[in-house]
């Protein structure tokens, strides 16, 4: 689940730019009447009965999946005390092991089973709200896959080796596979992941590849859905990123490598293109580190800051009070 949180020794610029492909969004669509639609169902906890609810007044595939999809993310909490739960302990573990290991294709039935738990108790982490909407999905004859891989939610795991942590899904629609995160949509946690804020975000709605891709990196490559992906060891590398990163369009920044090492006393550069020029930049850090110069041409702004503090920070870079970024400051001795 993803937390509200928020160079190397030679400072230099170097502007990393994302891939830009012909992968957009799908043609924007007012869904206000099916998300309406959607959060007025109420009651129902049989997967089947739920799916025919919530598609049976549409004719496309675009309609019913987001139907689903809204419903899903406005209905199902994220479940904190599962997250922590070891997984000898899980709810999910016990759940598949009741099942008869003879069972016929035990996979869909143990789908069939978690669903039912989770619209039982509203409540899931990534797998449950993942594994969800897949078979409310298969009930509509929607093709639909769970992926799994790894998701970056907080700043301790920039440059960090992680395991798998985290499932969301792939969508069959218009000819091609398409990706979207119910658990992140449906809101987010506190960095200990122990409060869970409801909060309806729109971005992990068929997000485009090329930009999930900054903070989602799946196991099985044939999931990028895109050319050119990111190696591992870059993915952990970028700094933390949020959605404000692509509601700005933001074109480029520097440094791309999201733990930058410095001495008291360094100053640190970044810079960002922007596509407005009036834009409000500010950058806060943890310690209290503060802003020494700020330099604006056109659309590119170049802020530095030194370190005062021999105590490791984090640095948040916000664009018109919304953050964008998070960077890992690492302080080392002199």
């Amino acid at each position: 689940m993803r937390s509200t949180g928020k160079f190397y020794s030679c400072f230099f610029i170097l502007l990393f730019f994302f891939p830009v492909f012909s992968f957009s969004q799908t043609e924007k669509v007012n869904f206000s009447k099916i998300d309406a639609y959607a959060k007025s169902i109420k009651g129902i906890n049989d997967p089947g009965k739920l799916s025919k609810k919530l598609t049976a007044p549409y004719k496309t595939e675009l309609e019913k999946t987001r139907s689903i999809f809204r419903w899903v993310a406005e209905n199902i909490s994220y479940d904190t005390k599962e997250f922590h739960l070891p997984p000898s302990e899980s709810s999910y573990t016990k759940l598949f092991y009741k099942l008869d290991p003879a069972t016929k294709n035990i996979d869909n039935v143990y789908h069939v089973e978690l669903a039912k738990y989770v619209l039982k108790n509203k409540k899931a982490i990534c797998e449950g709200y993942a594994v969800l909407f897949k078979v409310l999905c298969d009930s509509a004859n929607l093709k639909t896959e769970v992926v799994h891989g790894i998701a970056k939610n907080s700043v301790s795991n920039i440059g960090t080796a992680m395991k798998e942590n985290h499932a969301w899904n792939a969508i069959f629609l218009d000819n091609k596979w398409q990706l979207l995160d119910a658990t992140w949509a449906s809101g987010s946690c506190n960095d200990s992941t122990t409060i869970f804020t409801k909060q309806y975000d729109d971005f992990y709605f068929l997000t485009p590849p090329n930009k999930l891709i900054i903070n989602h990196f799946p196991t099985d490559p044939k999931w990028m859905l895109f050319s050119n992906p990111p190696l591992l060891t870059q993915f952990l590398s970028y700094p933390l990123a949020y959605t404000g990163y692509f509601a700005n369009n933001i074109s480029s920044y520097s440094p791309i490598n999201g733990i930058i090492e410095a001495r008291i006393g360094n100053k640190i550069s970044f810079t960002m293109n922007i596509p407005v020029k009036d834009s409000d930049i500010s950058v806060s850090s943890k310690t209290g580190s503060k802003e020494i110069t700020m330099k604006r041409q056109e659309k590119t702004v170049t802020y530095e800051y030194v370190v005062s503090s021999d105590k490791d920070d984090e640095l948040d870079i916000f664009l018109d009070g919304k953050c964008v970024f998070t960077y890992r400051i690492v302080v080392v001795p002199k």
